[in-house]
């Protein structure tokens, strides 16, 4: 797979991250959309196995899904969602990376801090 300004990979390595990739997505929608408040930050943790992968196009989801509809008015996309957040909302995006198969996002509000994580 490969577009510009996308990583490049092989079919093998989308494999391995695309269930994490759609996960992101989704997790990115739902957050947005639970958000009352103005959001400062966004942060997203990878854990074990996964955080030695190409993780930058399951950031590129998960915040091209926290910029749908209700945050933005331009269309946003995996190509164009680190431009528009720092366009649009001045928002600054986190990544760590820790042991443990594990993909977590953490919100940080203007007083308060909101992470969500699956259980497993």
């Amino acid at each position: 797979m490969s577009s510009i300004n996308l990583p490049a990979m092989t079919k093998d390595e989308f494999k391995k991250i695309q269930p994490y990739h759609q996960f992101a997505g989704k997790l990115g929608r739902l957050v947005s959309q639970s958000m009352r408040e103005p959001v400062k930050e966004v942060g997203i943790s990878y854990e074990g196995s996964i955080s030695k992968l190409e993780t930058s196009f399951i950031t590129k989801s998960l915040l091209s899904g926290f910029l749908k509809k209700e945050r933005v008015d331009s269309t946003v996309n995996e190509v164009n969602a680190g431009m528009v957040a720092k366009k649009n909302e001045a928002l600054a995006l986190v990544k760590k990376f820790l042991p443990a198969n594990l993909v977590t996002k953490t919100v940080f509000l203007l007083k308060s801090k909101v992470i969500f994580q699956p259980l497993l």
